[in-house]
């Protein structure tokens, strides 16, 4: 599963903190979108939050995870 608000957070350049780790996670890993983390990591998912906030925003991936981009994506498989 791939919950929709990862794709609003991407989307407007928010770097995710997922937990528990599962599909989605492995894309958000991959992709370098964020950090994933066990249920029972609250301590690590905090300072990652932390740490975060001074980082700059992921502008570049969130081009590919706009409402206009998943949109396209869609209606290429609908035609």
């Amino acid at each position: 599963a791939f919950p929709v608000k990862i794709f609003e957070y991407v989307g407007v350049g928010l770097p995710v903190i997922l937990a528990p780790k599962g599909e989605a996670g492995d894309i958000i890993e991959s992709q370098f979108l964020g950090k994933v983390f066990s249920n029972s990591a609250v301590k690590e998912m905090a300072e990652t939050i932390r740490s975060y906030r001074l980082k700059p925003s992921l502008n570049k991936a969130s081009d590919n995870f706009s409402r206009q981009f998943q949109a396209k994506k869609i209606l290429d498989y609908i035609k």
